[in-house]
């Protein structure tokens, strides 16, 4: 699996209903039958796009369903994680920008973990037998708090060296919540729900 053009290759299964442009940045609100999601693209010209996941498999992308859970699980988190790494690429120019851009992604990040931890997770509880799959941080909800917390950090960071080091402890968190979820949540979605229960 890889997606190289994020920015002409929009993934099914949503509509748009909202949209906004923020400099190179733009963030497009997604909605579908499970919810708002974020789905962010970028004008990255000299950086290498996150593409892909390292829990994606031959088994996974030749499931039926897997056109149904790839937005959610792999898109958009790589848009997050783009996002992310093009808001450190501004801090380490000491762009007075960073922080509101780090603002807005926050913002459409928290919509997107309402919808995991009100929605999905619930749903897929409620399907399973035995949840003992399921990392307990991901089930409480704990690493979104965790993120929130990180995210609240650098925010309140008062000077750009400070923002930045919290940017970089925030990326590699979110990159592992991330992995977490795509090794454990997007497998078990695959499993217990049709495809026309996950669209």
């Amino acid at each position: 699996f890889n997606r190289r053009d994020t920015s002409k290759k929009i993934p099914c299964g949503f509509q748009f209903s909202n949209f906004y442009a923020m400099g190179g940045v733009i963030s497009i609100i997604l909605v579908g039958s499970g919810g708002i999601c974020a789905y962010l693209l970028h004008k990255h010209e000299n950086q290498g796009l996150k593409t892909g996941s390292v829990a994606v498999t031959e088994e996974l992308t030749s499931h039926p369903s897997w056109n149904a859970v790839v937005d959610n699980y792999v898109y958009i988190h790589n848009a997050f994680r783009n996002d992310l790494q093009y808001i450190i690429g501004q801090c380490e120019k000491n762009s007075s920008d960073a922080k509101k851009r780090l603002k807005a992604w926050a913002e459409i990040l928290d919509e997107h973990s309402k919808i995991e931890d009100e929605i999905f997770i619930p749903a897929l509880r409620a399907r399973l037998s035995d949840d003992n799959n399921i990392p307990e941080e991901l089930l409480a909800g704990k690493d979104h708090d965790s993120i929130k917390q990180l995210i609240a950090e650098a925010l309140e960071a008062s000077d750009n060296d400070d923002l930045l080091q919290a940017l970089m402890k925030l990326s590699e968190e979110f990159d592992e919540h991330l992995v977490n979820e795509e090794k454990h949540i997007m497998p078990l979605m695959l499993e217990s729900f049709s495809e026309r229960e996950l669209r």
